[in-house]
């Protein structure tokens, strides 16, 4: 380093610099800095020429020569003009590589296998019931990691709920009572640093219990303001109440009824399945799971049924969360019987959404089957 220098040109004219003298025993092994001084019109600039083999070595050794100059001018009645310093770093380093993070891809691609293989064992027409696919989609392989674990929920999410894949994993995990996998991991944080804590207060049950709490603060917001799911949020919009009292086992057809993804011609006009987006009952212009199910003056009569625990009036979209959760306000001495006569009316609307969807799908394969018999001829 003896015989090398730095030349600087600018439009001040040019400088030369030494780099810090070192000797030969220490040069390899103690980082080492030193100062130097230019002149330029604008005053004089002071660098400071550092070596060292890791960034916290150099900030080691550079930072005491900053603090130094500061103070040597403080006291000599100089600022130093911070705002102005600049700093050059130089390695061996071509270029720059992202890291490479194999781990984390390995837990990915088994998250989504698993959620894939799982997937098979959950058809939407029979197969287990949701107690047993909320159970299964519990693995820890797949919720090893809050993203990975989101990316398998698109695809575990819907199996879960019997849902078509169009639905989205928020939604269908909504109706499978399971929180997104970022705010699981992280009330798994907080409950593993509270129970390493030796101050800790409380059981460990008592600390799930309040770490849960948080959780179901935090997730309604996101609930709330998501962009989708408009229909979901409409019909159930109370997320808490949904998932303490949500019914134990949720219907392919109930779950097209609470996503509105299924045998309505608005969506499958939607997915090009279907020409138009007209109901095939009573030619309303959109034939959607609301209007099926609510408003629909061909399905009337099968609505009487369940018009009975409505106050004899026709069933709207708000009063489904009732029918299916129970009222929200249930005074004690009286909790049993309104649960009873809640398990009645879940009863009486599922059967109410089994009626239509079987004479909707009946009707819908004999139209196909016409339309296939016209191009025959």
């Amino acid at each position: 380093m003896e015989s090398r220098k730095i030349t600087i040109r600018s439009a001040d004219g040019t400088s030369t610099i030494r780099p810090p003298e070192v000797s030969r025993s220490d040069r390899s092994l103690v980082p080492h800095c030193g100062t130097s001084s230019m002149m330029t019109s604008s005053g004089w600039k002071y660098p400071i020429l550092a070596a060292a083999h890791t960034s916290d070595a150099l900030a080691g050794v550079v930072n005491p020569a900053l603090d130094a100059i500061d103070a040597w001018m403080g006291d000599h009645g100089l600022r130093l003009a911070r705002h102005k310093t600049e700093a050059i770093m130089l390695t061996k380093k071509w270029a720059y590589q992202d890291p490479v993070l194999g781990h984390y891809r390995t837990v990915s691609g088994k998250a989504s296998k698993a959620a894939l293989a799982i997937g098979r064992l959950m058809p939407n027409l029979g197969g287990p019931s949701q107690s047993k696919r909320a159970l299964l989609m519990s693995s820890n392989k797949v919720r090893y990691l809050s993203e990975p674990y989101d990316t398998a929920s698109k695809v575990g999410g819907p199996r879960v709920t019997r849902a078509y894949r169009t639905v989205s994993a928020e939604a269908a995990l909504f109706l499978a009572g399971t929180p997104p996998g970022d705010l699981l991991a992280l009330e798994r944080k907080r409950i593993r640093g509270k129970m390493v804590d030796p101050d800790r207060v409380g059981s460990k049950n008592e600390i799930r219990e309040e770490e849960r709490g948080i959780l179901l603060a935090a997730w309604p917001i996101r609930w709330r303001d998501g962009r989708n799911r408009a229909w979901t949020r409409k019909i159930l919009p109370d997320l808490i109440r949904w998932v303490r009292r949500r019914p134990k086992d949720l219907t392919f057809h109930v779950t097209q009824v609470l996503t509105g993804h299924g045998c309505f011609r608005d969506y499958l006009h939607r997915r090009n399945r279907a020409p138009d987006a007209a109901c095939l009952y009573c030619q309303h212009p959109t034939d959607t799971a609301e209007h099926t199910i609510f408003y629909c003056a061909h399905w009337k009569p099968i609505r009487l049924v369940v018009n009975k625990f409505v106050g004899s009036r026709n069933i709207t979209p708000s009063d489904v969360q009732d029918m299916l959760c129970g009222p929200s306000d249930v005074p004690i001495c009286m909790s049993e019987r309104i649960m009873v006569a809640s398990q009645r009316a879940t009863q009486a609307f599922y059967e109410m959404v089994e009626d239509i969807f079987s004479c909707k799908e009946q009707d819908e394969r004999l139209a196909e089957a016409e339309a296939r018999a016209a191009l025959n001829v």
